[in-house]
């Protein structure tokens, strides 16, 4: 039986993520930084990368169109997904205009870490696999997940979403796989319960605790397999500014990218979820799109952005690009038709870099909510405040 509620057991420093040890009730003036400053900190340079297509011991890719389509298959159903593609919840880019929703209902916020998105579907022992946002599967080598009931079991029929980071320890990158959701857990469908406690609950009960459990009675050699795993920790909303400070900040051993605002008492939901929100500075809320610079102005060094089947689309009364123009230097000239990584600045898309590593650009309403957001970026500061003054009351919370 399924229980995401039982947590009398001590979790091992190991599986739990760096900050888990970290009070946010704790000192909030001690190490504090501005709030505008406090989410450029420096990244370390990584080794290794945490993109699979890079190559990582114990990940291959799945090359058996048969399988991959099963696999693609039975992902799509747990979630209830109606489109192909990649079915994992897309947050919204939090613009002024979505300050209300924390009055309205109670949220949950942790760090936005600076990684790779997968969702991870375990059939069993030596089938476990890994899907990234372009919906390529891989198969995961060596990485076992015993049943609470009986250690010698495997789980099964389980779905779980999540980032991969890479952590700089003693100047050496490891690689830990943070689970932040999950649609199934032993064959139940647990989307539609509360996202706290009860599917934070599934992923530190049934997956985090026993793992730990399992190695402690020498069921489970976490040594040989190729990441570690690790739930990612929410706190109440009303800690958000205890996540911008520099206190906080000094404990992650990877990039921080941003906030993410989860809605306490929502189900997990397929796609463009508008009710999860995610924030990040304004220098780094970019999306991916295709560019098509035979779309040129005068002789100007001017492309078009366009949609997923490359086509320009135009807005509702065909006189302006739907996503808009983006000006390049000459030496540019070679990104026709790829995928590039773009800021909005109205009213033009500024160029960051090429994303050789993306097949598939960003979704219309993803795009859309970046630009609504660049267009009125909130300032962290103005969050902090919103939050303190109008957040969801607490006696319900």
């Amino acid at each position: 039986m399924v229980n995401p509620t039982s947590n009398s057991r001590k979790r091992s420093r190991d599986e739990l993520s760096d900050t888990a040890s970290i009070s946010p009730a704790s000192s909030r003036s001690s190490g504090y930084a501005s709030l505008e400053s406090a989410p450029t900190i420096k990244k370390q340079r990584v080794v290794v990368s945490t993109n699979f297509k890079d190559g990582v011991p114990g990940v291959k890719l799945v090359r058996d169109e048969k399988k991959v389509q099963y696999l693609r298959e039975k992902c799509r159903k747990m979630c209830d997904y109606k489109y192909d593609g990649f079915p994992g919840t897309q947050p919204a880019a939090l613009g002024r205009g979505h300050l209300v929703s924390f009055h309205i209902r109670p949220y949950r916020v942790s760090w936005k870490a600076a990684g790779t998105r997968y969702m991870m579907l375990i059939l069993g022992k030596d089938q476990v696999y890994m899907f990234d946002r372009e919906n390529n599967c891989y198969q995961v080598e060596g990485l076992r997940f015993p049943l609470r009931t009986n250690f010698s079991e495997h789980l099964t029929n389980t779905l779980v979403d999540g980032v991969m980071v890479l952590d700089i320890v003693d100047g050496v990158g490891v690689l830990r796989y943070l689970i932040f959701d999950i649609i199934y857990c032993n064959g139940v469908d647990v989307k539609g319960r509360d996202f706290h406690p009860d599917r934070m609950g599934f992923i530190e009960n049934e997956i985090v605790r026993v793992r730990t459990e399992a190695t402690n009675s020498g069921f489970l050699q976490k040594n040989l397999e190729p990441f570690s795993i690790r739930v990612k920790p929410f706190w109440n909303a009303t800690e958000t500014e205890f996540l911008l400070q520099q206190k906080f900040l000094k404990t992650l051993s990877h990039g921080f990218d941003g906030l993410i605002f989860q809605p306490k008492f929502e189900p997990y939901r397929a796609g463009n979820y508008s009710y999860v929100l995610r924030w990040k500075p304004f220098s780094e809320d970019t999306v991916d799109l295709y560019v098509n610079m035979n779309h040129q102005q005068n002789g100007t060094s001017r492309g078009l952005l366009v949609d997923r089947k490359h086509n320009v689309s135009f807005d509702k009364n065909r006189k302006c690009p739907y996503y808009g123009a983006i000006e390049f230097a000459k030496k540019h000239g070679y990104l026709n038709n790829r995928i590039i990584e773009c800021r909005f600045e109205h009213p033009l898309w500024v160029f960051v870099r090429e994303r050789k590593d993306k097949s598939i650009p960003d979704n219309d309403k993803f795009v859309e909510s970046v630009k609504d957001s660049n267009k009125y970026h909130v300032r962290p500061l103005e969050i902090v405040d919103f939050i303190k003054k109008n957040n969801f009351r607490a006696e319900y919370d």
